[in-house]
This record gives structure tokens, C-alpha cells and sequence, in this order.
């Protein structure tokens, strides 16, 4: 499936994954604790942590490789936070 911007957004807003600092594709170390996707030579998703330092977690080949890659990333912090949500209960 190739997802282009607008329809990340919309699976993003349509999953709730919006709750989570998406970063602006311009510049990966901008912000703290924010993760995203971004072409620094190659296309790549990276977070950052509450410093700002960015790591990158996965290399693609395209943008749109990418931007499915962050979606992927996004939903497993949602299912992590559920976990953690449901066993503070």
C-alpha cells in the first residue's frame, strides 16, 4: 500500500495515533519526544528523547516506504500505552 501525507493524517486521526508528537518531516531534532519520518540522505523514521537527541529506527527506500513505516511505529506505541494502561487499572 503506498499512503501518501494526507491519507497518514487521516489514518492517524481515524486510529486516535494523534495524541503522539508527530514530527514536521523538516528537521528531525527541532523538538523533544517526538517521532517521525524524515530524508536525511535516506528516507528514515526516527524519535527523539526528552533531549532532542533523534536516533533513526528504520531506513527506507521511498516516502512512501516511510510514512508506512511511522504508521507502524505509532500503532505499537498505542498498543504499548493500552497494555500499560489496562495493567495500572
Amino acid at each position: 500500500m503506498n499512503m501518501n501525507k494526507k491519507e497518514f493524517y487521516e489514518v492517524v486521526r481515524s486510529e486516535g495515533l494523534d495524541k503522539y508528537n508527530i514530527g514536521d518531516f523538516q528537521e528531525a531534532t527541532k523538538f523533544a519526544n517526538v517521532i517521525g519520518y524524515i530524508n536525511d540522505g535516506d528516507w528514515g523514521v526516527y524519535e527523539t528523547n526528552e533531549r532532542g537527541a533523534y536516533y533513526v529506527i528504520e531506513k527506507y527506500a521511498s516516502e512512501e516506504a516511510a510514512i508506512e513505516g511511522l504508521l507502524f511505529e505509532l500503532r505499537n506505541k498505542k498498543r504499548k500505552d493500552d497494555v500499560f494502561e489496562k495493567l495500572n487499572r
